[in-house]
C-alpha cells in the first residue's frame, strides 16, 4: 500500500511493480566497447559526474585569475605554468573517462579523489609563482603531492581496465593498457621524489626542477596520445571526446563572462551608466560571442580521421590558453582604458587647482584632499597605503610657499604641473588601479610599474588573439574530409590575414615605445579586435553561400557526413547482451532511428575462432539462429571468406529488376 490512496486506472502499467536500479560496486569497462568497430565508446554524451568535474576546473581557473593578475613577465609565465598543470590533469582524466568510465561506486570514489586533487590545485594556485621572490617552497611540495595523487589514481584506473581485459582474454589490450598504467605510475613516483628538493622552506630551488615538471607532463601526454595512435583499439573514435572538448571550451569562454560582470563594476560602479563604458562592455560581450561562434560553427561532426582527432584534441591546450589570454586581456584593456580616463580627469582637476586658480597653503591642500576623497581610497584595504603616502605629500605641500603661484608663464601655457603634484597624481592613479582588483607590488615607483604592466598586457593580448585565430585555422585543416572548395580557401586566407595584422601590431609596439600606451588607453583596442573577428565571420558566411551556389550551379556531387560518432544527434540504441563461446559478451544492437540491427564482433578473436563458434551471427541459409529485426541490415560472415558482410532482411516481395538472390536476397556473393 502506497502513501497515497490507490487510484484505479485502466492503464495496466499502474498495477506493475518497478525494479529499482542498484549502483554496482564495479562494472566492466568492456561492456561499453563498440565491438563492431573495435573501439571503446561508453556513452554518446557526457554524464553529470563529468560535468560536475568540469566545474572544479573552472573554479580553479577563476580563483587563480583572481589571485594572479598579469602585470609582468613573471606573473605571465606563472599563469601559463599553472594552466599547464590544471589543463594537463583535466585532459588525462578526460581521456580515460570517455573510453572506460562507467558509473559505479568505484568510479565515484575515483572522482571524489580527483575532486580532492583539484581542490589541492586551488590551494597551490594562491601562491604559485616559481622563479620569483614570492615563491613558496612549501607550496611546491604540496603541488608534487597533488600531482602524485592524481597520477596514482589514473594508474589504478588503467590497471583495473587491464585486469578486465586479461579476464576476458582480450590480448590486444594487454600492452597498451599496461603502458598507460606504467607511464602514470612513473610520473607520480618522479613527482613524489622531487619533493626531496623542497625539504627546506627557504631559498629558491634549481630552475631545472621546474623544467622537469613540464617535461613529465609532456611525456605523459605524448605517451597517452601515442598509444591511442598506434593501438587504434584505444583511439577516441565514437567517444564523446568532441563534446567534452566543446564543453570545456564553453567553460573557458564562460570565465570571460564572469569577467564582464567585474568589468561593469569597474567601469560604471562609481559613476553610473555612461556611453563609453556601456560601449566598451558591449564590445567585450561581442568578443565572447565571436570566440564561441567561430569555434562551434566549425565544430567537427562525424569521423574525420582517427589520428587527426588526437591532434585536434591536444591542440585545445594552446587554444584554451589563448582564449584565457583574450578574455582576461579584454578585462585588463578595459581597466587600462578606464584608468587612462581617470588619469586624464585627475590631471585636469590638478591643472585647474594649481595653474588656473593658483591656490596656495591650506586652500591648496584642502582642494587636493577633496579630490582624493572623491576616489574613496579608504573603502578598500588594497588602497590604504596610498592614503598614507598622499597624507605625507599634503603635509609637505602645505609647508611650501608659492608652489602654484611662482610658476613661469610657459609652464602655465603648457600645463606643466609642479613635481609634488605629479607625485600625488602617480600615487592616486596607482591606487585607483589597485582598487580595480589589479595587484601591484609595493615599490617606490608603482606608477612606472603600472606602465610596464600595460606593455606586458598589450603584447600578450595581441599574441593571444593571433594564437586563437591560428588554432581556428588549424582546426579547419584537421576536420576537413573532402576536397578543398571556395570556403576552405577564403576562410583560411582571412584567418592568415588577421594573424599577419596581429603580428604587425606587435612589431609596431616593439618599435614604438609610446604606441602601446596610447593604444591600450584609447577606446579602440577592443573594437579593433572585433573588426578582425568580423572580417573572418563575413568571409566564412559569404564563402559558404558562394560555395553552395557554385555547387548547385555546376552540379557537383554532394558529400554527406558520416553518421555522427561524437554523440551529436546520434540515434538511440537498444542493446541485448548474451554470453559468447569464448569468454566475452556478444552485443546485439538495434538502432531505433535507422531501423538497423547490428551483430557486433569481439575485440579480440581467439585462435580457435570459427563461424560455427559464433552462435549469434545470422546464418544466411536456413540455420536456426536469432532473427534480426525486420527490414534491418545486420552484419554476417561471408560463407566463402568469413569476412563481415551486410545482410538485409527480406521484404515481402522484391521489386522488378532488384538484385535479390537466394533465400534472403543476398547480393554480391
Amino acid at each position: 500500500m502506497g502513501l497515497l490512496p490507490h487510484l484505479k486506472s485502466k492503464d495496466p502499467e499502474r498495477s506493475k511493480r518497478r525494479k529499482h536500479k542498484i549502483l554496482p560496486f564495479l562494472e566492466s569497462p568492456l561492456k561499453g566497447a563498440d565491438l563492431e568497430t573495435q573501439v571503446f565508446s561508453q556513452r554518446h554524451e557526457a554524464n553529470t559526474v563529468e560535468l560536475f568535474f568540469d566545474l572544479f576546473f573552472v573554479a580553479n581557473l577563476a580563483t587563480f585569475t583572481a589571485y594572479h593578475g598579469i602585470t609582468d613577465h613573471e606573473s605571465l609565465l606563472a599563469y601559463i605554468g599553472f594552466f599547464v598543470f590544471l589543463w594537463a590533469t583535466w585532459f588525462q582524466i578526460t581521456l580515460h573517462d570517455v573510453r572506460f568510465a562507467r558509473d559505479s561506486v568505484y568510479e565515484r570514489v575515483c572522482k571524489l579523489l580527483q575532486f580532492v586533487v583539484f581542490v589541492g590545485f586551488a590551494l597551490v594556485g594562491s601562491k604559485f609563482a616559481p622563479g620569483t621572490e614570492k615563491a613558496s617552497i612549501k607550496n611546491f611540495r604540496i603541488l608534487c603531492y597533488v600531482i602524485f595523487l592524481s597520477r596514482i589514481v589514473l594508474a589504478i584506473q588503467y590497471f583495473v581496465v587491464l585486469i578486465y581485459a586479461i579476464t576476458a582474454k582480450f590480448s590486444r589490450l594487454y600492452v597498451p593498457l599496461a603502458l598507460n598504467a606504467a607511464a602514470f605510475l612513473a610520473v607520480g613516483i618522479v613527482f613524489i621524489g622531487v619533493t626531496a628538493a623542497f625539504e627546506k622552506d627557504e631559498g629558491t630551488p634549481n630552475g631545472g626542477l621546474f623544467a622537469l615538471w613540464y617535461i613529465l607532463l609532456a611525456f605523459e601526454t605524448a605517451t597517452t596520445i601515442g598509444i591511442s595512435v598506434y593501438w587504434r583499439i584505444l583511439s577516441f573514435k565514437k567517444t564523446h571526446l568532441v563534446e567534452r572538448m566543446g564543453l570545456l571550451t564553453l567553460i573557458v569562454i564562460g570565465e570571460g563572462a564572469i569577467g564582464v560582470t567585474k568589468t561593469v563594476t569597474r567601469l560604471m560602479g562609481k559613476e553610473g551608466l555612461y556611453s563609453e563604458g556601456v560601449g566598451l562592455t558591449i564590445c567585450i560581450i561581442i568578443v565572447l560571442v565571436y570566440l564561441w561562434a567561430l569555434y562551434f560553427d566549425n565544430h567537427p561532426h562525424g569521423h574525420y580521421g582517427t589520428i587527426r582527432q588526437q591532434f585536434w584534441a591536444v591542440l585545445h591546450f594552446p587554444f584554451h590558453l589563448a582564449i584565457v589570454g583574450v578574455v582576461e586581456g579584454c578585462q585588463q584593456v578595459a581597466a587600462a582604458w578606464y584608468l587612462g580616463k581617470a588619469a586624464e580627469k585627475i590631471n585636469k582637476e590638478l591643472v585647474d587647482i594649481c595653474l588656473t586658480q593658483q591656490l596656495d597653503g591650506t586652500d591648496l591642500t584642502g582642494a587636493l584632499a577633496e579630490l582624493v576623497d572623491y576616489w574613496e581610497l579608504d573603502k578598500k584595504a588594497a588602497t590604504l597605503w596610498a592614503l598614507n603616502a598622499i597624507s605625507t605629500y599634503l603635509t609637505d605641500i602645505e609647508g611650501m610657499q608659492g608652489i602654484c603661484t611662482d610658476i613661469s608663464a610657459s609652464d602655465v601655457a603648457n600645463k606643466v604641473l609642479p613635481q609634488a603634484l605629479l607625485e600625488i597624481l602617480a600615487v592616486l592613479v596607482s591606487a585607483i588601479y589597485e582598487g580595480m582588483g589589479i595587484i601591484l607590488p609595493q615599490t617606490d615607483l608603482p606608477f612606472a610599474y603600472m606602465l610596464n604592466s600595460w606593455r606586458v598586457i598589450f603584447f600578450y593580448f595581441w599574441g593571444a588573439v593571433a594564437l586563437v585565430i591560428l588554432c581556428y585555422f588549424i582546426f579547419l585543416q584537421l576536420i576537413r574530409k573532402n576536397k578543398a572548395d571556395l570556403f576552405d580557401w577564403i576562410s583560411s586566407l582571412t584567418r592568415l590575414g588577421v594573424i599577419g595584422l596581429c603580428i604587425a601590431i606587435i612589431i609596431i609596439g616593439i618599435a614604438d615605445e609610446e604606441f602601446h600606451v596610447n593604444f591600450i588607453t584609447s577606446p579602440w583596442m577592443i573594437p579593433a579586435t572585433i573588426a578582425m573577428f568580423t572580417v573572418i565571420a563575413i568571409g566564412d558566411f559569404g564563402s559558404r553561400k558562394l560555395s553552395n551556389y557554385l555547387l548547385k550551379k555546376r552540379g557537383y556531387p554532394i558529400a554527406t557526413d558520416d553518421p555522427d560518432e561524437h554523440g551529436h544527434g546520434a540515434a538511440h540504441t537498444h542493446s541485448v547482451s548474451h554470453s559468447g563461446s569464448f569468454g566475452g559478451q556478444q552485443h546485439y544492437s538495434y538502432d531505433h532511428k535507422a531501423g538497423v540491427g547490428i551483430q557486433e564482433r569481439p575485440i579480440s578473436r581467439p585462435r580457435e575462432f570459427s563461424d560455427a563458434s559464433y552462435p549469434l551471427i545470422p546464418q544466411p541459409f536456413g540455420h536456426a539462429t536469432p532473427t534480426p529485426p525486420p527490414m534491418g541490415p545486420s552484419v554476417a560472415p561471408s560463407p566463402r571468406t568469413g569476412s563481415m558482410h551486410t545482410v538485409t532482411s527480406p521484404p515481402e516481395s522484391y521489386p522488378p529488376g532488384s538484385h535479390g538472390t537466394g533465400q534472403y536476397g543476398y547480393g554480391g556473393y
